[in-house]
Order: C-alpha cells, then sequence, then structure tokens
C-alpha cells in the first residue's frame, strides 16, 4: 500500500513531431498558421489538453522537432501558472513543417532529465 509520502510529482517531457506531414508541406518562408493541417492540430489540443491539467509541483519539458529541435526551456520547469501560460503559448505557436530528426530530438529529451535531483525515480519521455 502506497501512502502520501511515497507519491512523487511525475516529471514528464514532452516531444512534439513538427513533421511536415502533419500539414501542409511548404517552403520555410511560407508557412503560417494556416499551413497546419487537422492532425498537427489535434496533437497541439491533446498537448493543451495535457498541460492545462498538470498539478502544481509536476516538473515538465517540451522538446519540438522537425529537420531542428527546440526546447521550450533548457531545464525541466515546475508546473506554475507563470509556466503554464508560457507553456501554452509555446504549443500554440508551433508550426508544421520539414523533415523528422527523432534521434537529436530524443536526446534533447534525454538531456533534459539527465542532471535529476532524483536519480531514481521514474522519468517519462
Amino acid at each position: 500500500m502506497l501512502n502520501k509520502f511515497s507519491m512523487r510529482s511525475p516529471w514528464l517531457v514532452f516531444v512534439v513531431s513538427l513533421f511536415g506531414c502533419w500539414g501542409a508541406v511548404a517552403p520555410a518562408s511560407a508557412q503560417s498558421g494556416s499551413m497546419n493541417g487537422p492532425k498537427f492540430k489535434q496533437a497541439q489540443g491533446a498537448l493543451t489538453f495535457v498541460l492545462e491539467r498538470l498539478a502544481p509541483g509536476d516538473r515538465f519539458g517540451l522538446v519540438d522537432y522537425s529537420d531542428q529541435v527546440a526546447v521550450w526551456k533548457p531545464k525541466l520547469q515546475d508546473m506554475t501558472p507563470e509556466n503554464r501560460r508560457s507553456a501554452l503559448n509555446y504549443v500554440r505557436n508551433l508550426r508544421s513543417g520539414g523533415a523528422a530528426n527523432i534521434e537529436a530530438a530524443l536526446g534533447a529529451g534525454f538531456k533534459l532529465v539527465a542532471g535529476s535531483d532524483r536519480p531514481t525515480s521514474a522519468r517519462r519521455i
């Protein structure tokens, strides 16, 4: 039986593909919000749903990728009202396009949790 002191808030890293097949493929200079297809919008909506439901004490990070990899913040962040607003704004401004460099994206996700001060805790990427 678990007691309330044995439960820890999760540490989550969301790795989001911006690969061009999610929306209409167009040159980078022509991409805009209108270039994103329904699958991409559905993925954005799902990530928004999760971010809106993370609890105080949860730690999280965001990695997005196409042919390039970007991170929202260089370290995992505690869920605070300010971080929630910032992360939701980041997700809202994502645009699809490019190729898929998942190897580099997963590497960036692992790097976010590599300096964990809870070395034995479960991690989800």
